[in-house]
């Protein structure tokens, strides 16, 4: 009778094996489709950002950090930007 149990648990083992590589792929494939954040420094000396110049995927974040003393300040000239290729 305990040949029988074990017999029966091989196959209920490799189900649950199968269920955590299944979770845990769809977990990392959420993690990898979440939206990014792009971050931008404010420099002093010369006065300018580091990068110059970014691309923001559509529903990312962009954070600004002045890593300087001076005040900072931006805005945005549509002119400018790029049209995404579809």
């Amino acid at each position: 009778m305990h040949i029988r149990n074990q017999h029966r648990l091989g196959p209920m083992r490799g189900l649950s094996l199968l269920a955590i590589v299944l979770f845990s792929a769809q977990f990392v494939v959420e993690a990898a489709a979440a939206p990014s954040t792009v971050i931008v420094k404010m420099l002093d000396r010369p006065p300018s950002f580091d990068p110059k110049t970014i691309t923001i995927p559509a529903g990312a974040t962009v954070e600004w950090q002045n890593v300087g003393n001076s005040v900072h300040n931006t805005t945005d000239d549509h002119h400018m930007a790029l049209a995404e290729q579809t």
